[in-house]
């Protein structure tokens, strides 16, 4: 995890973290998702500059027809390859933190344009009874490809879709915005 270089809260990630290469990537991994997040659901709510909701852990907050109406929080993290992600699973790392309260975590691979979305308690399930890695080991890396994994355990999500560029526009335009359904 990149450290803060600046002791008081700062809204822009690069004058909070600094402009290393780390904090670029993890940027372009949020831009990538939120981009996404725009063309496929009915609305997402970018939380970069909200210092409480960037404590629990929320990047955005994302809303669909038919969900429950505050949405589900998500949380965007950089993933080294699209074939294997990599989890924290240590007590205060992102999957287990309890201060940490969003309710989806999307890992990026920002060289592919594939992304991996799972839910944090489906996550955390499957890490304790489902994986012969002890809970207690503090990175669990997961072959997404795996044929044994269940089957709604992990989403994967081509970012770069041309169809979802050419939905948002489409969601954009008054006059095809009631014409148009956007599904996830």
């Amino acid at each position: 995890m990149t450290k803060r270089i600046s002791k008081e809260w700062e809204p822009d990630i690069f004058d909070a973290f600094g402009a290393t290469d780390p904090v670029r990537k993890g940027k372009e991994a949020e831009d990538m998702y939120f981009d996404y997040a725009k063309a496929v659901y009915r609305e997402c709510i970018s939380h970069e500059s909200d210092q409480e909701k960037q404590n629990q852990g929320l990047d955005f907050t994302i809303f669909k027809d038919g969900w429950r109406p505050e949405g589900f929080g998500v949380q965007v993290k950089l993933s080294p390859t699209r074939k294997t992600i990599k989890i924290d699973n240590t007590p205060h790392g992102w999957l287990r933190n309890p201060a940490l309260v969003s309710n989806r975590i999307v890992l990026v691979d920002i060289k592919t344009g594939w992304a991996v979305d799972f839910r944090r308690e489906e996550m955390i399930d499957f890490i304790d009874n489902w994986t012969p890695t002890p809970k207690s080991q503090p990175e669990v890396i997961i072959n997404v490809f795996e044929e044994k994994l269940p089957k709604r355990l992990l989403h994967k999500i081509n970012l770069l879709n041309e169809k979802h560029t050419l939905k948002a526009y489409q969601i954009s335009d008054p006059k095809l915005k009631a014409k148009n359904t956007v599904e996830a």
